[in-house]
């Protein structure tokens, strides 16, 4: 299984136990561009153990800034688009991407395909 999440800063998450609904909210810009925000992306999996058949859990999870992300592998813009796109308005709500986010994330994620020589 993977996920993704948007993030203003690279940071690895740790939700304050004093403000649990202060998680992952992206409507602060507190003056920072789409560009500013960085792309978490975690996998995680599930392992049967040879000798023992225990169940290991794992997660591994890199952060990189979207901008990088873009410019370094244009090509990864439009796979992005299309899964930012097919976010629900409730997945967004859950994962604290207001409307007005999402829209300018989606345009900023339009122009890098667009810029991408890769078909």
């Amino acid at each position: 299984r993977h996920n993704l999440e948007f993030r203003w800063s690279g940071d690895l998450l740790h939700p304050s136990l004093a403000e649990p609904d202060a998680k992952g909210v992206l409507e602060d810009r507190g003056g920072r561009g789409i560009s500013d925000l960085h792309l978490r992306v975690e996998y995680q999996t599930l392992r049967r153990l040879p000798r023992t058949d225990h169940i290991l859990f794992t997660i591994a999870s890199f952060t990189d800034p979207l901008a990088a992300l873009v410019r370094d592998t244009p090509a990864a813009a439009k796979p992005l688009l299309a899964r930012v796109r097919s976010f629900s308005d409730r997945l967004c709500e859950y994962k604290g991407i207001t409307p007005d986010i999402r829209d300018a994330l989606i345009d900023y994620l339009q122009e890098a395909a667009a810029s991408s020589t890769t078909p």
